[in-house]
């Protein structure tokens, strides 16, 4: 059974979306797990983050006339080296819990880049059980199949410790870019105050 250690942190945004129990969700938040996969150190995922969206009325709306629009941001580019998505998740209202819709799965899981795809079975997570008994359910989608899989909780701060090596490098950089000095001062404020919120 493949196994999983969820950041404390990450468990506790999934379940309690915007800040209330995922129990009062009136629309399905989706979106990407991000951590490390398993190798040959490693014989577990490792979950540390995720960032998602909650479908708006219009767009549910939408994907009943059957207009769909793939919406789903994977942020890698912006993580630290080696933090790299490793699945999706996609917690649904107390009304479409425990269906399980395989095609918005799949059409998650098709946002994510290949190179997971080529070298590791991705992870999925769904919402399960119903008011203040709502948990995380964990699977590992192995050739279209989805296989449960057990998940320990771990605080965050340790599990970052165990499962990551930080590395200085002392030296300069050349950096070669089409902005001046203000421009990317600017960007990367940007880039940060769109992180942050």
């Amino acid at each position: 059974m493949p196994r999983l250690r969820v950041g404390s942190k990450v468990a506790s945004r999934l379940l309690h979306p915007f800040g209330d129990a995922a129990s009062k969700l009136t629309s399905s938040v989706s979106g990407c797990l991000y951590g490390f996969v398993p190798d040959a150190d490693n014989e577990h995922y490792t979950l540390i983050a995720a960032t998602g969206s909650q479908k708006s009325e219009e767009e549910r709306l939408n994907e009943e006339d059957g207009q769909r629009k793939d919406d789903m941001e994977v942020l890698h580019e912006i993580l630290p080296c080696g933090v790299d998505p490793v699945g999706v998740f996609l917690l649904e209202t107390e009304a479409d819990r425990g269906r399980r819709d395989l095609n918005e799965v799949h059409r998650l899981l098709s946002a994510l880049p290949d190179a997971l795809m080529e070298t590791a079975d991705p992870v999925v997570m769904f919402l399960a059980g119903e008011g203040d008994d709502a948990r995380l359910e964990a699977f590992v989608a192995q050739e279209g199949e989805l296989v449960a899989a057990d998940m320990e909780d771990v605080d965050s701060l340790q599990l970052v410790r165990e499962e990551a090596v930080t590395v200085r490098v002392k030296g300069t950089v050349n950096l070669t870019s089409g902005q001046n000095e203000n421009d990317l001062n600017m960007a990367f404020k940007h880039l940060i105050e769109k992180v942050r919120s």
